[in-house]
């Protein structure tokens, strides 16, 4: 049976329930990891868990080691991703606390470190990123959350853009015109580097606040953030146990 991995914010990820069987800071090609790989019991499946924002939830998106945190995740086994990402909601019926699994991506970013192809190499393949979340993971995610009348949106295209900050109004308006119904500065280049190593990954995103432009002048708080995080994190960790067990159970 093959490895799953979680990647998300350490706010949003901290399963009760999950048996941590050891710690393992990685050091790899590309530097070290972001954070350590936290290895364990969850669901009756081997699970790795790793905190995008750090040990000591002190690295900023913009300093996250990409390249090292799949490079990693592959070395240890690891051949599916769930990635958990806090989003910014810009279709009218995205409010906060609302959960989406999203089936497209627009990248926006700038971010270094985009891609494992970094010297002149003879017959390299460019891979196919039409669908840039696995399909498989997606449809479970998706039947876990029927069967808890969830209320999830099935399909969404997620805005990825650069942190640390959160959007102006004239790039969410771009975004939207682009197309996408959500904002957030997560899930790339994780997707892309995640596809050329070919492990599978899809991510579930839980809107945390309204993108710019599409609330009252209010301005972004870190406490309404954490709020939001910790209204909702029951309903995440459910959706995600439950889909861990259902990955385990099919062998997908």
């Amino acid at each position: 049976m093959s490895k799953i991995a979680l990647i998300g914010l350490s706010a949003l990820c901290e399963f009760s329930d999950f048996e941590v069987t050891h710690r393992n800071r990685v050091a790899t090609p590309y530097g070290e990891t972001s954070a350590s790989l936290v290895s364990g019991c969850l669901a009756d499946s081997e699970v790795t868990f790793l905190a995008r924002d750090g040990d000591e939830h002190n690295v900023p998106i913009h300093l996250v080691n990409d390249r090292a945190n799949i490079w990693a995740l592959k070395e240890a086994g690891v051949e599916r991703i769930i990635s958990v990402v806090a989003s910014g909601g810009i279709r009218p019926d995205l409010t906060v606390g609302q959960f989406a699994v999203p089936d497209q991506l627009i990248d926006y970013t700038n971010k270094q470190g985009v891609t494992y192809l970094q010297e002149a190499q003879a017959n390299f393949d460019l891979v196919d990123f039409s669908y840039p979340y696995s399909q498989p993971i997606r449809k479970a995610l998706l039947k876990v959350a029927s069967g808890m009348n969830l209320n999830i949106n099935d399909e969404a295209t997620l805005g990825v853009m650069s942190g640390p900050r959160w959007q102006t109004i004239a790039e969410v308006n771009r975004a939207e015109r682009d197309g996408c119904h959500l904002v957030g500065v997560s899930s790339m280049p994780e997707a892309a580097l995640a596809r050329e190593l070919g492990i599978q990954y899809a991510i579930v995103a839980l809107v945390v606040c309204r993108a710019a432009g599409r609330r009252e002048n209010i301005a972004i708080k870190r406490e309404d953030i954490m709020h939001a995080m910790q209204n909702h994190s029951k309903h995440l960790h459910t959706l995600i146990t439950k889909t861990i067990q259902q990955l385990h159970e099919s062998g997908i």
